[in-house]
């Protein structure tokens, strides 16, 4: 599941936040639903992304492209996933991206 926002909450104060803790403790207690929070606004202050919660791993998105590589890195953001998991799917992208730079040069 992707969360896009800037990190702002407005009202009520942290209401995502005890949403997204209810969910992860009473709905998904197994944790099978991988939750990121794309955040697309950095502070100018620090550089650094607001999240919505320190249970949620935030990730900065800035291009709409980006989204499914981003969501490809959830489980593993989360710690939820094994290091073979991440290892097999950055084997698919490099597949992918050198099969995709194969056929432009083809044409």
């Amino acid at each position: 599941m992707a969360i896009v926002s800037d990190g702002w909450e407005n009202d009520p104060p942290r209401g995502a936040a005890q949403v997204l803790e209810i969910y992860r403790t009473k709905l998904d207690i197994q944790g099978r639903t991988a939750i990121v929070h794309c955040n697309p606004v950095f502070d100018s202050d620090d550089f650094l992304l607001r999240s919505l919660t320190p249970a949620i791993p935030t990730v900065g998105l800035r291009e709409a492209e980006d989204l499914p590589t981003l969501l490809g890195f959830a489980r593993f953001a989360e710690g939820t996933a094994e290091l073979a998991d991440l290892e097999a799917y950055l084997a698919a992208k490099v597949r992918q991206l050198l099969g995709e730079k194969r056929e432009a040069n083809e044409q």
